[in-house]
């Protein structure tokens, strides 16, 4: 009921488990979803796709410097790790976890799981996209969308079979039911006194993981007056604000892909965002993120690929059709998987 305060965010130091990558393959491979693995383009969280559109929109300010390890497997696939930046948000207030768990509701048997993901695959320009991304809440079916819950929590139903040690001696424990994507939430929270979702922030986000509704709540130092609630469908002006920076992202992933395919197998090249320069770099260590988690990697530059001031992408190219979304309920080559930590 509203309104009601919150306290403010403690930092938890939430570790993600090693060799995410292995795990994300692994889920999609545990849920019974058959894919065809040599055809997908890029394998990625929704993070590393972010940062990209940060870049591509100017926003490079140094908290934003990032660090994206890749690979490539096969043919044509590159694998994105988990981005490394040089910022981790202190001195900030915020009321972003507060939100999620004092509106959202937990599953009788899952309190103790510590976040949810879900990987999805769709066409982005072209390419095959396989990714992962975390979710903060779904609508309770049958009970309208006011009443939320954590989606990692409504994975609810008994253990129908026993933990499987795999890939590095991680557990896998099949439980619970698939929630639809029609369902997802994002929680956002929004100071009273901007008045308005920072949509730079937020669009992208819902765009990349094919989130289709939003919940954010504005307060006035933790104390909450009114949430709004809002769907895909009536975002049409961001989503054609956006569709110059979803054009040059698509151009970037295919000059990426290309370097990497030039660089085979053998080479691991880095993605850095520094002093307003995307660069590419070739690691000296040879591990892969399949069989190891990489360690602290050294680099040697092979090229200099982007600078702001020089005109990288042609915004009429005709190698590239109009963004579509890729996220159509009825596209037969959808797919989801869960993993919960």
């Amino acid at each position: 009921m509203l309104p009601f305060t919150l306290p403010l965010d403690v930092d938890e130091d939430q570790r993600m488990p090693s060799s995410a990558l292995c795990l994300l393959m692994t889920a999609v491979d545990t849920v019974g979803k058959h894919l065809d693995w040599p055809t997908v383009d890029f394998i990625t969280d929704r993070t590393n796709l972010r940062n990209l559109v940060k870049w591509i929109g100017g926003d490079t300010k140094q908290r934003n410097d990032f660090r994206i390890d890749m690979e490539l497997v096969g043919d044509h696939t590159v694998l994105f790790d988990m981005s490394h930046t040089g910022w981790n948000g202190g001195g900030r207030t915020n009321y972003g976890h507060s939100f999620e768990r004092g509106t959202t509701v937990p599953a009788p048997g899952c309190e103790r799981s510590s976040g949810h993901y879900r990987i999805i695959k769709y066409d982005f320009f072209g390419f095959t996209m396989v990714v992962r991304f975390e979710v903060d809440a779904c609508l309770s079916p049958g009970k309208g969308a006011a009443e939320l819950h954590i989606l990692e929590d409504s994975l609810s139903t008994p253990i129908v079979s026993p933990g499987v040690t795999i890939c590095q001696g991680l557990r896998i424990i099949r439980a619970g039911s698939e929630v639809s994507q029609e369902s997802l939430v994002e929680l956002k929270t929004c100071r009273e006194i901007r008045n308005c979702v920072q949509w730079s922030q937020v669009f992208p986000q819902l765009y990349l993981s094919g989130t289709p509704w939003l919940h954010a709540g504005f307060h006035e130092n933790g104390t909450f007056s009114r949430v709004e609630t809002r769907n895909m469908v009536e975002m049409q002006e961001q989503r054609s604000n956006f569709e110059p920076r979803l054009q040059q992202l698509g151009q970037t992933l295919k000059t990426i892909q290309e370097l990497a395919v030039t660089h085979g197998k053998n080479t691991r090249l880095s993605l850095v965002l520094q002093d307003r320069r995307l660069s590419v770099y070739k690691r000296a260590s040879k591990e892969s993120f399949l069989s190891k988690e990489p360690t602290n990697p050294t680099f040697e530059t092979i090229k200099l690929i982007f600078q702001r001031a020089e005109l990288v992408f042609q915004y009429a190219n005709p190698s590239f059709q109009r963004a579509n979304p890729g996220f159509q309920r009825a596209n037969p080559t959808y797919q989801s998987a869960n993993s919960t930590y």
